[in-house]
């Protein structure tokens, strides 16, 4: 394991991972440096995907771990799970005190993604690459509008609509 992702929370991590049937993969620090690679190439091969807020080589290159979500297939149902797997991931990785982040390129570029899966995991497809560190804690919320201002109680003015009664007890089912 990296020194950066203590064992306790890559356990946790592939145990989210594996709730969805997928696979987490914590990448060793050469994978991790060719990861910064498939960034940069991806970018280069997609100018559209450097102008945007996504991680870019530089910034993935100072993150102190990667991981990566790794399927058996490409259908949709994987990917819907690898998308589960990845929030779970992330919120477990907040409830260890770090923050992580999607690095969209190397998995949205074909020819990018397919030399990352040859290089990561043969034979298996590559859904997530993730960044997981130690964040710095962003700015305070904005003021916010007290919540008697935003909620109202309607339920002296609402009715059950006529469809949804129930005959017997004129309560909605």
């Amino acid at each position: 394991m990296s020194e950066d992702l203590p064992w306790d929370l890559a356990a946790d991590l592939t145990g989210a991972a594996a709730a969805h049937g997928v696979q987490l993969m914590v990448l060793p620090q050469e994978l991790a440096n060719r990861s910064t690679q498939w960034a940069g190439d991806a970018a280069a091969l997609c100018p559209a995907l450097h102008g945007t807020r996504r991680t870019g080589a530089a910034e993935l290159a100072r993150a102190p771990a990667r991981i990566a979500l790794v399927t058996a297939g490409d259908t949709a149902s994987d990917r819907v799970q690898a998308g589960r797997a990845l929030q779970r991931v992330l919120l477990e990785a907040t409830r260890h005190g770090r923050t992580g982040g999607p690095v969209t390129g190397p998995v949205e570029v074909p020819a990018v993604r397919a030399r990352a899966e040859q290089e990561l995991c043969p034979g298996r497809r590559l859904q997530a690459l993730v960044r997981v560190g130690r964040g710095t804690p962003g700015p305070l919320p904005g003021p916010r509008r007290p919540m008697v201002d935003v909620l109202h109680d309607h339920t002296e003015t609402w009715e059950v609509p006529p469809l949804h009664r129930d005959p017997d007890a004129g309560l909605a089912r």
